[in-house]
């Protein structure tokens, strides 16, 4: 149990006043004193309650975007062979996010792809 009865890890930072205040610097005291009546004195004891609305991250689901074309059998076997190159050499290296990771082939000036 967490906190507070709370039933995921809880991690509360304890810092002693007096002593942060000593490697406070000057215009940080000033700003402390000028808004101390919405800084307090002492942390809290316990955890606020919990709220009707929770937050919650969510990964936006993205539709495949449709290409310009396939690609022509001796042209793939192109393509895979400079990519081979690339991570052989190490010039790119494998993803290593859980998620697609796209690759996007910039052609040069003379119609060649960058080696």
């Amino acid at each position: 149990m967490g906190v507070s009865g709370a039933s995921h890890p809880t991690c509360v930072p304890f810092v002693r006043i007096e002593e942060a205040l000593e490697s406070i610097p000057g215009i940080v005291k000033k700003l402390m004193k000028e808004f101390e009546d919405v800084m307090p004195n002492e942390l809290p004891r316990k955890l606020p309650p919990k709220r009707a609305v929770g937050s919650r991250n969510r990964v936006a689901v993205w539709h495949e975007t449709s290409h310009e074309g396939t690609v022509s059998q001796p042209e793939l076997v192109k393509l895979r062979k400079q990519l081979k190159d690339m991570l052989d050499s190490g010039i790119i290296k494998p993803a290593k996010s859980p998620y697609r990771a796209s690759v996007m082939f910039q052609k040069k000036a003379d119609s060649s792809l960058p080696a």
